[in-house]
């Protein structure tokens, strides 16, 4: 009568081993008087195919997947390097994973790096792949992260989220160093720096736990090195200073007073946590080197008014005077004094060293014209002498006139007074080069007047050996003479 259309469900099983590929059949439907058809149909067998993504690293976790390398500090050479292994494992075990493409999206994404050595992943096997993460020196301190994606054929896009925090510093290698200061002299003799060192160390551990901002980045490294910077300067000038060396102690005092400028424009941080570390770390730094400079500052200057009162007493008898006393010492420690009090902001202290300064160097230039002085005099007496009471043989001059003896033995003693003389004021005035070459002029001076002496004792004696033969001669030839007169006074009369 009516046209009625009912649904026929048909229920199509496929074994389980069967390939893949396209199956065809024909369904015969017969309806009676309805009539018969013919229904052709399709069946597609596709083998499931996926992977799972697994770590045992502990920068990796899921769900969601992601891998936090954590912070990236600053070593000698670059920043540090991290890796993973990823393990992809493919699960439904029918077919390979291939065609496995792998593609990384952020800023910086070339700082990300995968290493595989397979093609494809066989059915229910596992490969690995490698992550390995190395920031470029362009790299700013801050948070940067990015999407990882991991597809293959027939399998759409996994996502991997990356995060890494860069940290411009090797924190360790700076708290290494922070702690071996404790065993420093610097430490044994200022207890105070222990403020300096503690409170270094807690900042640095408290940066890797903390948020830190691009500004307070930029303040952080220089105020972590300015802070090594004085610790090692402080030490230096204490080790410096033990050794005498006050040159360098003063220069690493210096240099010590320019790390505690940097560290306290440096120690206003933006971050809470860590700016009580700062600050204090300032004010211990400004408190210890103060410390140090004074000490220092007394030092030199009671130094420089010893070796003023040593001299000033060594004038007539030198016997006592060290090596390390005389004019120019005490003017130069007085001038360290001036520079250290200078530091310190003590005027008053600042003017009264330059003064004796200045009273010491006029004394060193006196001392150095008067020895100056005495040197010419004593060279123009010996070039008179010569040209006087010397004849010149070749290289040697020799005293052949016994009348010049005596104002030959004049002369040389008067010049090796000046000599002497010259010397001691050199000594005391602190020029070393200028003493040793007088003292070298003297030693030389009476070695040729030793010379010169022995050999006209020597001509002396050869006069005397030639006197002799000639008196000898004389009165030999004298004899032989009265001998003849006396024979032919004889033969006179005889005959």
């Amino acid at each position: 009568a009516g046209r009625d259309t009912k649904e026929l469900k048909l229920h199509i099983t496929a074994p389980y081993d069967a390939p893949e590929g396209t199956y065809k059949g024909m369904l015969h439907l017969d309806a009676g008087k309805a009539g018969k058809a013919d229904v052709v149909i399709s069946v597609v067998v596709i083998w499931p195919v996926d992977f799972n993504i697994s770590s045992s690293s502990p920068y990796f976790s899921y769900p969601p997947f992601s891998i936090d390398f954590g912070p990236l500090q600053l070593k000698e050479r670059g920043y540090e390097q991290r890796r993973l292994n990823l393990t992809l494992t493919e699960y439904y075990r029918y077919k390979p994973v291939r065609n496995l493409r792998l593609s990384t999206e952020g800023e910086y994404s070339n700082w990300l790096k995968e290493r595989h050595d397979f093609a494809l992943i066989p059915p229910g096997e596992s490969r690995n792949i490698t992550i390995v993460i190395q920031p470029g020196l362009e790299a700013v301190p801050k948070h940067y992260s990015w999407t990882y994606y991991l597809s293959a054929r027939e399998i759409s896009a996994k996502r991997v989220q990356i995060r890494a925090k860069i940290v411009p510093l090797n924190i360790p290698e700076m708290i290494k160093y922070l702690d071996a200061f404790r065993e420093s002299q610097l430490h044994r003799s200022y207890p105070s720096s222990e403020y300096i060192i503690s409170n270094g160390t807690e900042l640095l551990q408290d940066i890797e736990r903390s948020e830190i901002g691009v500004e307070d980045w930029r303040k952080i490294p220089v105020l972590v090195r300015a802070t090594l910077s004085l610790l090692d300067a402080l030490n230096n000038s204490i080790i410096h200073s033990a050794n005498r060396d006050y040159d360098h102690a003063v220069e690493n005092l210096l240099a010590a007073s320019v790390s505690t400028s940097t560290i306290s424009s440096n120690s206003l941080l933006n971050n809470d946590r860590i700016f009580g570390y700062a600050t204090e770390i300032a004010a211990s730094a400004d408190r210890t080197t103060r410390d140090v400079v004074r000490e220092e500052a007394k030092m030199l200057e009671l130094r420089a008014w010893g070796i003023k009162k040593a001299v000033e007493h060594a004038q007539n008898d030198m016997s006592k005077l060290k090596e390390d006393e005389n004019v120019l010492e005490s003017a130069l420690c007085y001038q360290h004094a001036a520079t250290l009090y200078g530091l310190l902001n003590e005027r008053q202290k600042r003017q009264e060293c330059i003064y004796e300064k200045s009273k010491m160097m006029d004394w060193h230039d006196e001392l150095v014209s008067d020895a100056t002085d005495l040197r010419i005099r004593a060279e123009g007496i010996i070039s008179d002498s010569r040209e006087r009471d010397l004849v010149r043989v070749w290289n040697r001059y020799l005293l052949l006139n016994p009348y010049n003896y005596d104002t030959f033995s004049t002369s040389y003693e008067t010049a090796e007074g000046y000599f002497e003389r010259a010397s001691h004021k050199y000594r005391l005035a602190g020029e070393s080069l200028l003493y040793r070459d007088t003292i070298s002029e003297l030693k030389e001076l009476e070695a040729e007047r030793s010379s010169i002496i022995s050999l006209f004792f020597f001509s002396c004696i050869l006069y005397a050996i030639i006197f002799l033969y000639a008196l000898n001669r004389i009165v030999r030839g004298t004899m032989a003479y009265l001998k003849d007169t006396y024979e032919r006074e004889i033969g006179d009369i005889m005959v």
